[in-house]
C-alpha cells in the first residue's frame, strides 16, 4: 500500500518475481491479487495484494476520493499478516492521515473483538 508512483508494483516484482505492470504514472487499478505457491517456509501459499496508489491525481477532484483511499487502506491492512507501506518522502502526511482511520475501523470491527483487539498485521514502512 502507498501513495501513487511510490514503487509498490516494482517492489513486488523484485521481491516475488511477479510481472506486474509498472510505469511512471498510475498503472494499477483497484487491487491486483495473485496467489503464489511457497516452496519452503511457514506458509504453503502467499496471497499478494498490489493496490492502486492513494492520493492519486486522477481521483483528487472526485467527491469520494478520501473515502476511496480509506477503503483501499482498510482492505489491504486488516486481513494481512504483513503490510508494506511505501511512501515518497514528500507524501508522508497521506500515510499519517490514513493509518489512524484504519486502526479506528479495526477497533470497531468484529475482527478486533474476535482476536482480543490485537491487530495481526506487521507494518513495514519504506520511505
Amino acid at each position: 500500500m502507498g501513495v501513487q508512483s511510490s514503487g509498490k508494483s516494482t517492489l513486488l516484482n523484485y521481491m516475488f518475481g511477479m510481472r506486474l505492470r509498472t510505469s511512471v504514472s498510475c498503472c494499477t487499478r483497484g487491487v491486483n491479487i495473485q496467489l503464489l505457491r511457497c516452496e519452503n517456509g511457514e506458509y504453503d501459499y502467499i496471497l499478494l495484494l498490489d493496490t492502486e496508489g492513494i492520493r492519486s491525481p486522477e481521483h483528487i477532484n472526485e467527491e469520494d476520493n478520501v473515502w476511496r483511499d480509506n477503503r483501499m487502506a482498510i482492505l489491504t491492512i486488516l486481513p494481512s499478516d504483513a503490510t508494506i507501506i511505501l511512501t515518497k518522502s514528500e507524501s508522508t502526511t497521506a500515510i499519517s492521515e490514513i493509518l489512524p482511520i484504519v486502526l479506528s475501523v479495526f477497533l470497531d470491527s468484529q475482527l478486533a473483538q474476535s482476536i482480543s483487539g490485537h491487530i495481526a498485521s506487521k507494518f513495514l514502512l519504506c520511505v
